[in-house]
């Protein structure tokens, strides 16, 4: 809630159905920017990157997991 300079957990959003008891979770917390990380060559990798990653050196190099490529879709689509 960035615009009401205002932040809030799922777990309020989600104990809180109505909006008057939104409001009162809201009373109390200050939205705080997440920073934005500095330029590097690389970064660090998540573990479900690593996973991967290890996935694909054990299946020799499989492309499985990197599959490139595009599709056009003409006309109406249902």
């Amino acid at each position: 809630m960035k615009n009401l300079n205002k932040e809030i957990s799922f777990k309020i959003f989600y104990k809180n159905p109505t909006i008057k008891e939104l409001t009162e979770g809201l009373l109390d917390n200050k939205y705080v920017t997440i920073p934005k990380a500095l330029e590097a060559i690389s970064y660090p990798l998540t573990s479900a990157q690593k996973r991967l990653w290890i996935l694909s050196q054990l299946e020799n190099s499989s492309i499985a997991y990197n599959m490139p490529g595009a599709v056009r879709l003409t006309g109406e689509i249902n």
